[in-house]
């Protein structure tokens, strides 16, 4: 039996209010199996000032066994997106089936109203290769 290696993608989306602090936990599928990346997006539903600070996330893998993020969230400059994102890079070993758990502290000090938060994981996904056998 071959292994084949395939990037996947996860998205979790967090739904936030001003001024909130919210836990949240994401099962993830039993065969993804290593993080490779990490990118968060927030999109306020009242346009915000590119650059704004909103908050900070913390983020557990592996049932709160290891702790890699802790970061700052702001809005995105609309430029920066044509031309790509950018992951945060990782090597995070995942146990099938885990969950990763979150906090976010929204820390906007103005007037807004919610907010969806987007975590984009980047990670590998193991496969079957099936080989062609012939019998003689």
């Amino acid at each position: 039996m071959k292994l084949k290696r395939l990037i996947q993608y996860l998205i979790i989306p967090v739904s936030v209010t001003p001024r909130q602090l919210k836990n949240f936990e994401y099962k993830i599928p039993e065969d993804f199996a290593f993080v490779t990346g990490v990118l968060v997006t927030i999109t306020p539903q009242r346009p915000l000032p590119n650059n704004t600070h909103m908050g900070q996330l913390s983020l557990s893998f592996n049932s709160k066994a290891s702790n890699p993020i802790n970061m700052p969230v702001q809005i995105e400059n609309v430029a920066s997106k044509k031309r790509g994102y950018n992951f945060l890079k990782l090597a995070e070993p995942l146990e099938g089936g885990t969950y990763i758990e979150g906090v976010y502290k929204e820390q906007y000090a103005g007037h807004h109203t919610n907010s969806t938060i987007r975590i984009y994981l980047q990670g590998i996904k193991f496969i079957e290769e099936k080989t062609n056998q012939s019998q003689n």
